[in-house]
């Protein structure tokens, strides 16, 4: 089960995230049991710390063979070739990424 969500203020990035949302939707069971992860404050804190650390150490490591990451919840980055080819290139490795086509930074 993967369940996600966003809080933002920004009218361009809330549009911007939109458009990655899932057609689908998610399913009652996964939004019940995500709304309990979130009442287990220590779980969560937990979650936190540990994909904050994560997250800045690709971006570090992204930072250090010359990429930008903006400045965000998200590793977000200019790769300096066509987005698809790049998410392309990606997967045949196994890592799947969201080919962003807009300019968010």
């Amino acid at each position: 089960m993967r369940v996600g969500y966003g809080i933002a203020s920004d009218n361009l990035l809330i549009t911007a995230l939109m458009k990655t949302r899932n057609p689908f939707g998610v399913n009652a069971p996964a939004v019940e049991a995500a709304t309990e992860a979130l009442t287990d404050d220590a779980h969560r804190d937990k979650f936190v710390e540990i994909a904050t650390a994560e997250r800045h150490r690709v971006a570090n490591a992204l930072n250090a063979i010359g990429h930008t990451c903006a400045p965000s919840q998200f590793l977000i980055l200019r790769t300096g070739t066509e987005t698809s080819d790049f998410a392309e290139n990606l997967r045949k490795r196994g890592i799947l990424i969201k080919a962003w086509q807009e300019e968010p930074f």
